[in-house]
C-alpha cells in the first residue's frame, strides 16, 4: 500500500528525500524502475551508506544533525518515511526538518504503527534486547536492523495535531489494518489472537482507530 502511494506520485525528474533510508535490504521500493529521479537517504545509521539505490547519502552524526538535517539547503518535492516515526525522539525538531526539506507544493508520506494497536503497546514497552530476541528468531531481522523506539508521533490525532502546529497541511491519514498484524505469527495460538482481532476491527467499524498502521500525505503549502 505504501508502495503504491509513493509509485502514484513519482515523475521524471522528481527530487526525493527518503527518512531513515536504511540499507535497502528490507522490503525495498522498487527504485530501479524509475530511473530519472534524484534520491537523497539520509539516516543516523552509517551503514546506510552502502544502500544502492541513493544518488546520495546524508549522515545524522550528532546532535546537532538531528536537530537540523546537513542538507546544504537542498528541498525536496517527495520526502518518504516508512516505519521511521516511531523511532522520533524529539518530534517538534523532527518535523520542523521535514518543512525545511519539503518544497512549497511538496508532500510527505509516511507510514507508522499505530500505539493504540494492542501489538504495538506491546511491543513499545519491551526493551530493545528483548524485540532483537523475538525478532530474529521468529522473523529472521538482523539484530543490526532493530533500533530503539519512543512512539512519541504514533496516535492519528496526536500525529494530526503536530503536524498542523508544525505549519504543515494535513491531507490525509488513514487508519488501517491490511492483514492480521505479522507481528504474531510465530505460533498458531498467537496467529489466532491476530486474526480474530483483525475480523473484530472489519466487523465493529474500529479500524479506523484501532488499526495497526497509519498512513499519511502531508503538503507544503
Amino acid at each position: 500500500m505504501f508502495h503504491r502511494m509513493i509509485a502514484d506520485r513519482i515523475v521524471p525528474g522528481m527530487r526525493i528525500l527518503e527518512v531513515g533510508c536504511g540499507r535497502g535490504s528490507i522490503c525495498p521500493f522498487p527504485w530501479e524502475k524509475y530511473t530519472d529521479r534524484y534520491l537523497v537517504g539520509i539516516d543516523p545509521d552509517p551503514t546506510a551508506a552502502a544502500n544502492p539505490y541513493l544518488d546520495r547519502f546524508v549522515l545524522l552524526r550528532d546532535s546537532t544533525d538531528l536537530r537540523r538535517w546537513p542538507l546544504d539547503g537542498q528541498t525536496f518535492d517527495l520526502i518518504i518515511a516508512r516505519y521511521v516515526l516511531e523511532h522520533v525522539e524529539t518530534s517538534g525538531e523532527f518535523l520542523a526538518n521535514i518543512k525545511r526539506a519539503l518544497k512549497p507544493g511538496g508532500e510527505f508520506l509516511f507510514l507508522t504503527p499505530n500505539l493504540l494497536h494492542p501489538a504495538v503497546a506491546v511491543s513499545h514497552i519491551l526493551p530493545v534486547s528483548l524485540k532483537h530476541l523475538i525478532l530474529s528468531a521468529t522473523k529472521q531481522v538482523d539484530s543490526a536492523d532493530v533500533f530503539p523506539t519512543h512512539y512519541r508521533l504514533n496516535t492519528p490525532g496526536f500525529l494530526g495535531r503536530q503536524l498542523r502546529a508544525c505549519g504543515l497541511q494535513v491531507k490525509d491519514i488513514t487508519v488501517c489494518e491490511p492483514q492480521p498484524v505479522g507481528y504474531l505469527d510465530f505460533s498458531v495460538p498467537t496467529f489466532l489472537a491476530a486474526y480474530y482481532y483483525y475480523r473484530c476491527l472489519k466487523w465493529s467499524g474500529l479500524e479506523h482507530r484501532f488499526g495497526v498502521s497509519i498512513f499519511g500525505v502531508v503538503g507544503q503549502d
